[in-house]
Formats: C-alpha cells, sequence, structure tokens
C-alpha cells in the first residue's frame, strides 16, 4: 500500500498525524531563540600585556617576539599578528576554522604560565575573540532628588548590580562611569628640600606602612600561633602621621647643646585630601552625571528572553528605589525583534501572494485551500526540526523559510493539477486522489532532493562563509522536506 493509498483510505489517522506535527512544530516555536544573526565563532585568541613604563622598542624586544614564539608552536594556529604601544604589547592568534578553540584557548593560557613570576608585567589578559560580546543593554541610573555619586555609586553596586547579575542568562552587568574616592598625597617640592627629603623616600615610607608583616610562628606546647603585624592605614590620619624621615634639631638645655633627630610626618611636606581618583568614562544623561550598566548576556542564552527580564527586574528595582530613575539607553532586543518582524511579515506577504496566485490560475477555492494549508503545517514542521538542529528564529533562517515557503508551494500544484485530471475522466475522489499523487509521487521527490542538493552543500564550507548561510541551508532544506 502506498502513502496516497494509506492517506485517502484512514484520514482520520492521516489528520491526527498532522495535528500532532503542527502541535509539535508551535512547541518548538516557542522554544526556539531569537537573535540578529547565527551565532559566529570566530577563531581568534588575543593577549594583552601591560608593562608600565617600558619603551615600545624595549616591550617588542622583551615581550612581543617572545610571544609570538610562544603562540606559534600551537596547534592550529593559521596567521600571528601584533601591535606594540609604549607599556603594552597585544599579540593576535587567528586560528584555523576548525580549531577547537576551547581547547585551543587552554595552550593559550598554558603558554602564558610562563610569564607570572615577571614583576614588570602588570596584567595579562587572554581573550577570546566574541562577535556578540557587546552589551544587550546599556541603562542610566540617576537620582530622582539629593543624591551624591557617592551614594548612587553605592546603591548601584550593592542592589541593582547584584539583582540584575542574579538573573537568568545574565552574564555580568558592569558599572560604568564610577567615580571612587581615593587618599591623594600631594608633595610641596620645596618643604621636600627644606626638610631634606626627596620624593622616593616619602614613596616608599607610605608603601612600608601600609603592608602587614608576618612574624613568623610562636608555639607553646601543643599550639602554634601564627604573629601578624598589621599595619593597615585606615584613614587619612593615618597617612598624614606616617614618619618619612629624620632632621637635625638643636636643643640647648642650661648652657650645653645636643643634636637630635626630630621626626618628618607626611604632613609636614605635603598635603592629604581625599579626592576622587582619575576617572576614564564619564556617563551624562540629559546632561546630569549618572551611572551606567552594560548588560552582558551568558553565550548560549537568548538576547530578547535577557532583555525582557532585564526590563521586568527594573520595574521591581523602581519600586524598592523610588529615588532612583532606570533609563534605557540602549536596547539590542528591540532591533531584533524589529528586523525579524520585518522578514517575518515579507515570508507572510509572500505567501498570501502565492495563494492569490494560485486561486487566479486555479479558479478554485478548494484546490486553493488545500495548497495553502500545506505552508503553514510545513513551516511547523519545519520548526520542529530547527529546535532539534538547535537552530535560532535569526533573518537568515528566517529568510531561507521565506525562500521554502514559495518553493514548497510548487509540489502541491503539480500533486492537485494530476489529481484534477483523474477526476475529469469520472474517477472516484478516493481513487483519483490516490492514483494522481502516486504518479507524480517520484518526478516530486526528485525535483525536491535537486533543489535540496543545491543548498545542503553550503553546510560543509568553512569560514564566516559557513557560519552565517549554514543555518539558511539547513532550514531551506529543512522546509522542503516537510513539504514532501
Amino acid at each position: 500500500m502506498s502513502l496516497p493509498e494509506f492517506s485517502t483510505r484512514y484520514p482520520v489517522t492521516v489528520s491526527m498525524l498532522t495535528l500532532a506535527v503542527a502541535l509539535l512544530g508551535a512547541i518548538s516555536l516557542d522554544k526556539l531563540g531569537t537573535d540578529l544573526l547565527p551565532n559566529v565563532n570566530t577563531p581568534v585568541i588575543t593577549v594583552d600585556l601591560q608593562v608600565p613604563g617600558k619603551a615600545p622598542q624595549e616591550v617588542e624586544e622583551r615581550y612581543t617576539r617572545r610571544l609570538e614564539r610562544d603562540i606559534s608552536t600551537i596547534s592550529g594556529v593559521d596567521r600571528i599578528y601584533s601591535i606594540t604601544r609604549s607599556g603594552q604589547a597585544v599579540v593576535v592568534a587567528e586560528f584555523a576554522w576548525e580549531a577547537d578553540m576551547d581547547f585551543a584557548l587552554i595552550d593559550v593560557q598554558k603558554k602564558m604560565g610562563v610569564y607570572a613570576t615577571d614583576e614588570d608585567i602588570e596584567t595579562l589578559d587572554v581573550i577570546q575573540e566574541d562577535p556578540q560580546a557587546l552589551p544587550v543593554m546599556r541603562i542610566a541610573v540617576s537620582p530622582t532628588g539629593d543624591y551624591d555619586l557617592d551614594a548612587l555609586l553605592g546603591a548601584v553596586e550593592t542592589v541593582v548590580k547584584p539583582k540584575l547579575e542574579a538573573l537568568n542568562g545574565v552574564a555580568s552587568a558592569d558599572v560604568e562611569g564610577d567615580a571612587e574616592k581615593e587618599i591623594r598625597v600631594t608633595l610641596n617640592p620645596y618643604l621636600l628640600e627644606a626638610f631634606g627629603q626627596d620624593a622616593d623616600a616619602v614613596i616608599t615610607a607610605i608603601t612600608s606602612a601600609n603592608e602587614d608583616v608576618s612574624g613568623g610562628t610562636l608555639r607553646e606546647a601543643q599550639q602554634s600561633y601564627q604573629v601578624k603585624g598589621l599595619g593597615r592605614l585606615e584613614d587619612m590620619e593615618d597617612v598624614r602621621n606616617v614618619i618619612v624621615g629624620a632632621r637635625q634639631g638643636v636643643e640647648a638645655a642650661e648652657g650645653e647643646t645636643a643634636q637630635l633627630q626630630v621626626p618628618v610626618y607626611v604632613r609636614d611636606v605635603g598635603r592629604v585630601a581625599l579626592e576622587y581618583e582619575e576617572r576614564e568614562t564619564i556617563v551624562r544623561l540629559d546632561g546630569v552625571e549618572c551611572i551606567g550598566l552594560a548588560v552582558y548576556k551568558e553565550a548560549d542564552a537568548n538576547t530578547v528572553q535577557v532583555v525582557g527580564a532585564v526590563l521586568t527586574a527594573m520595574g521591581d528595582l523602581h519600586q524598592d528605589l523610588p529615588e532612583l530613575r532606570f533609563v534605557v539607553v540602549e536596547n539590542q532586543a528591540r532591533f531584533i525583534e524589529e528586523a525579524v518582524a520585518e522578514v517575518k511579515e515579507a515570508a507572510l506577504y509572500g505567501a498570501l501572494l502565492a495563494v492569490v496566485v494560485l486561486f487566479f490560475f486555479l479558479r478554485s477555492w478548494t484546490a486553493t485551500l488545500v495548497i495553502a494549508l500545506a505552508i503553514p503545517i510545513s513551516i511547523l514542521a519545519t520548526f520542529t526540526l530547527m529546535y532539534f538542529e538547535d537552530l535560532t528564529l535569526n533573518i537568515m533562517t528566517l529568510g531561507g523559510l521565506a525562500l521554502g515557503a514559495g518553493m514548497l508551494v510548487d509540489n502541491a500544484i503539480v500533486v492537485i493539477e494530476n489529481i484534477y485530471r483523474h477526476l475529469e475522466r469520472g474517477e472516484s475522489a478516493d481513487k483519483a486522489s490516490a492514483k494522481g499523487a502516486s504518479e507524480v509521487g517520484v518526478a516530486i521527490m526528485a525535483s525536491t532532493l535537486t533543489t535540496v542538493s543545491v543548498f545542503l552543500p553550503i553546510v560543509y564550507l568553512q569560514g564566516l562563509t559557513s557560519e552565517l548561510f549554514k543555518d539558511q541551508a539547513w532550514t531551506v532544506a529543512f522546509s522542503l522536506g516537510s513539504s514532501l
């Protein structure tokens, strides 16, 4: 018994299977992620080394060339280039597209372990390039009343930031425009000369006074005690009272002269004040300085869902902190939703236009309705296959759906036309349906597989082309396969 004969003999069973496919497609559609583009993983790792105070030539000879030699020995490296600046060396390694970047990142980090003992290196960062590692949202937090910047920063770091980072799918919420205060010592060169001191001595004295000193271990019977001298400076007064040196003094008592060592304090040679540290970024909203939050999503999280969760949390935070105002400055999900909505609208118009053209030529509502039902059922079946292939709804996959929606109508037109030919000969509806579909079944399958064979090889391409168009090729193949 062929499939067309089975369909005409057991219509209820076929109808239930069709409803099951539609139901699975609807469930899969609800679970599909939404993004602007497919997930593109570029095989690039960057090493950023900071050595303050070193000239570019010294940085290149001492660090850049060594980094290039070490990284070039890693398997899968395709190309290496570097940028050397004053106090900084940046080495970029491009790997082959088929390389496993998780293992490549581990290999690079192992190679960087030998630089950990170099005291001149301030920071050494190993970063895997991610085109989607941009904030999905930027939020400006400003006070509605009398709120100084320190209190605003405290509220953001203690309440707002932890709440956002606890949301599902949020990787981090970085504070921007923060202004932390520091104790700053401004030395007076004239006073330094008068007291016989220099700036290096003052720096050394303050550094030594701000360190904890280990005093060894004290053992008593079966017990041992760790002895440690606490020397941390806690406030500005402690800094002012740090002794940076001594000067000779003269004291006359009962006609005698004695030489004394008079201590010189920090307060004697400079000014100690609590000031804002040097700032790299300043955030303003409507001309008023405020605090910014850059929200980053996890690698496999859905952008639209993450932004929705953050917006909901912002509503709760506004109720808990009515004295703060939250303004969304940048919203990546809004752009994604608009782009995806435009592609959906174009696909819908294309399907409706195909139905209108069909009715114009077939002149039959029944035949047009049958073919029109084939479009949503095939698309719902495609959603199920997309879900199991771990694809997302983006402009590439939706473009593939729009392309497939127009092509899958072709099969239905051929079948309907052949069935009508048998009906015109006086055959019954069941016999005409089974016979008409069976006669063109092989030809339709061959035609569909021919079209699929054009798109499917894109999956086996390498590089950026494959990353961008692979999802579209899968979608077209799934939609055409579902139309059968």
